[in-house]
């Protein structure tokens, strides 16, 4: 057994009972061993006492400070009720609603895609948003009177953020909402106020009258907030979805697409304009569809490229997205050769 050295005190045992019992059997000569081992059994004790007492002080002052700022929070909502409530809680506070008994928010969900076009719904353009009631939490609301209130979805100046909202006051966001400009429609129409069923609803049938180019950003957002239905006492803040684009139908023709087809005209590969010098170039050359550009692509690229005469940079843009266009069929999907080899079969035989 390893042996004890008496923390410096000048004598060691090993452990073995024996011998330390043949120490106290020494008469007067083990005296000074027995004081020594009662000074150091209250060193030791005094020790442990102290380290106690420091524990119990560290303890204490966390919960000291937890305590602390529990009280900072609720001293900041009970102080905040009549001045920084969501917008909805104020028409509570109207109704002789001197305090909040649960706060819950709205929320967007799903895919939204970054340019939207005029006189077509969501559904139409692949969106898949949802709007979602949730506690402070982010945990679902899917049971009680809060899970099938009413909510009305507005449009919002793309310049404003979530960041810039005060969570605890509605001023900002009914300040970004945007209305319609003179002698146009209702900026947004459509199913714009429905209910919730079990907390959730989706935002598909609404579409856009006019485009969001008269915004300082060029963009929109969407807003939800609860109208209809709150139980009293319950606050709900609103939801702020991405910005976005919105662009007039009729141009709707002219776009690229970030995934092109194969019998696209070639026009709609990106840094190739639509009857622009490059677009003439490759007409005159014969090449009118994506799949005509990846056939002289892969016979003779320094020949197409001379066509095209474009910088490095654009020309790689070009090709990278003419390339997308042989993802689409999962059948190509193997690698690069291989569908090069595919579409050779297809346009040589």
């Amino acid at each position: 057994m390893e042996k004890f050295d008496g923390f410096g005190f000048g004598f060691g045992f090993d452990g073995n009972d024996n011998s330390f019992s043949a120490l106290l059997q020494n008469g007067d000569s083990g005296a000074p061993y027995l004081e020594i081992l009662n000074m150091f059994r209250e060193v030791v004790k005094s020790e442990i006492q102290a380290s106690n007492r420091e524990t119990r002080s560290s303890v204490n002052s966390e919960l000291a400070k937890i305590n602390e700022q529990l009280e900072m929070i609720r001293n900041c909502l009970l102080s905040s009720k009549s001045s920084s409530l969501p917008s909805c809680s104020r028409s509570l506070l109207k109704q002789g609603n001197s305090s909040a008994s649960r706060i819950l928010k709205l929320r967007f969900e799903g895919s939204l895609p970054k340019r939207l076009f005029t006189c077509k719904s969501l559904r139409e353009q692949g969106a898949s948003l949802k709007v979602l009631l949730c506690d402070t939490c982010g945990v679902a609301i899917e049971e009680g009177p809060e899970s099938s209130i009413t909510v009305k979805i507005v449009v919002l100046n793309g310049d404003f953020t979530p960041d810039d909202r005060n969570d605890s006051t509605g001023k900002e966001f009914n300040a970004n909402v945007l209305r319609k400009r003179d002698g146009k429609r209702p900026l947004l129409v459509g199913k714009c106020e429905i209910p919730l069923r079990k907390g959730v609803v989706s935002i598909d049938d609404v579409m856009f009258t006019d485009n969001s180019s008269w915004m300082r950003s060029g963009k929109f957002r969407f807003g939800a907030k609860a109208t209809k239905n709150v139980p009293s006492g319950v606050v709900i803040s609103e939801a702020i979805s991405d910005d976005f684009e919105v662009k007039e139908r009729r141009g709707e023709s002219n776009q690229k697409r970030e995934t092109p087809l194969l019998d696209d005209e070639i026009w709609r590969l990106h840094n190739i304009r639509k009857n622009g010098p490059v677009h003439v170039r490759l007409q005159g050359a014969s090449v009118h569809l994506v799949k005509d550009f990846l056939r002289l692509y892969d016979a003779n690229e320094d020949s197409l490229k001379k066509i095209v005469r474009v910088s490095d940079s654009k020309w790689q843009v070009i090709i990278e997205h003419a390339k997308r266009a042989l993802t689409v069929e999962p059948s190509e999907c193997c690698n690069y050769a291989h569908r090069v080899s595919w579409v050779l079969n297809v346009f040589l035989l």
